[in-house]
């Protein structure tokens, strides 16, 4: 995960907000408070209602992230509630992974699943026209009227 004093403002004011109303951004050190509550965006408005899941307010990809790395580093006291995070956090990747391998697999990479694909990629390539620039026209007529005499 990149440094965590790198998030954006729109995810300082969501963390700063969803921490505040949970009431858990005590927890945090204190250069990260600092850091969060200084470069929060200003402009950006975020409601969150403490009574509605967590996972079904957050929008933002990184800020999930975000939280996650805080609860699991900073908020979370319990061992065994952090061996099951992680565990799950390890899963998660693995799936991830292996995703992109069927994705991306270097073996089948040049074979194409679908065969229509080949015939739309064929149609949208088109022939492109080599259209000389004003200045390189001009240049061009310049050499032409010198090399005459």
């Amino acid at each position: 995960m990149e440094d965590i004093r790198t998030i954006d403002s729109i995810s300082c004011k969501e963390i700063y907000v969803i921490l505040n109303k949970l009431g858990l951004f005590y927890r945090l050190p204190d250069d990260l408070k600092e850091y969060i509550s200084k470069n929060q965006s200003l402009s950006y408005e975020y409601d969150f209602n403490i009574d509605l899941p967590l996972i079904y307010q957050i929008d933002n990809e990184k800020t999930k992230a975000y939280i996650s790395y805080l609860y699991l580093k900073y908020i979370n006291d319990s061992d065994d509630e952090k061996n099951i995070l992680l565990r799950k956090y390890e899963q998660n990747e693995k799936v991830y992974q292996e995703k992109l391998i069927e994705k991306y697999n270097p073996n089948n990479i040049f074979k194409t699943k679908n065969p229509e694909t080949i015939e739309n990629t064929s149609n949208m390539v088109g022939i492109v026209e080599y259209k000389e620039s004003i200045i390189k026209k001009i240049l061009n007529k310049i050499r032409k009227i010198f090399s005459r005499k």
